[in-house]
């Protein structure tokens, strides 16, 4: 069973594409599909581009400072998933509109899961930025030199479940709605709580989704 999430879901995908059979289900959460399969088939880039190669995460110094203490700012837990003020706020509702809606719905209707992801972000993002930064480098992320699509031309039949938004500012829904129309899985839209919440709300549910096809 191979999971992945956002822009985790390439390196998912990258996995399925790899291990072909002994991979029994594949489950992905507001997917990115990269550079290959986007242009081939007319899907959008979305933000993802960030113009950098992931070497420069492991040998630049400066970037590597930036960066963190980017990701220490804008995805610290107390002041983005609470209420964004001064700075972030400024910050968020230049590059996302929608998104300070978006968190107060969350907050409003899915306390427990904004627990969780309040945790999750500060444990894996805020304290690894270098990781992060890692995973959404152009090479590993765009232009990553497999195609999803190899999983069917391998013979291999892997169940694949697709959860996306039909909002979602960061990986196009048209990635989910291909991935879908591609591989037949199952899938679930949500609406109106954006990237973050299509990423966290209701994982129990998609993780036993996810069990029950394999």
């Amino acid at each position: 069973m191979v999971t992945g999430t956002s822009f985790g879901t390439p390196h998912a995908q990258a996995v399925a594409v790899y291990f072909g059979e002994r991979v029994k289900v594949l489950g992905l959460r507001v997917p990115y599909v990269g550079r290959h399969v986007s242009e081939d088939v007319g899907l959008p880039l979305g933000q993802a581009n960030m113009r950098y190669e992931s070497k420069s995460c492991n040998t630049n110094l400066i970037g590597h400072v930036i960066g963190k203490a980017f990701m220490s700012t804008v995805s610290d837990p107390a002041s983005f998933f609470d209420e964004p003020s001064g700075a972030s706020r400024a910050l968020i509702s230049c590059l996302q509109p929608k998104a300070l809606e978006q968190i107060k719905k969350l907050n409003n209707e899915h306390e427990d899961a904004m627990q969780c992801i309040k945790k999750d972000m500060n444990r894996g993002v805020v304290v690894s930025g270098q990781g992060w930064l890692y995973m959404c480098a152009t090479d590993t992320l765009l232009d990553h030199k497999f195609d999803v699509r190899d999983i069917k031309k391998n013979k291999t039949n892997i169940p694949v479940i697709v959860w996306y938004a039909e909002d979602d500012e960061d990986c196009p829904p048209s990635h989910g709605v291909w991935l879908v129309e591609e591989f037949g899985g199952k899938s679930r839209l949500f609406s109106g709580l954006g990237h973050v919440g299509a990423a966290f709300v209701d994982h129990v549910k998609f993780l036993d989704e996810v069990r029950m096809a394999a």
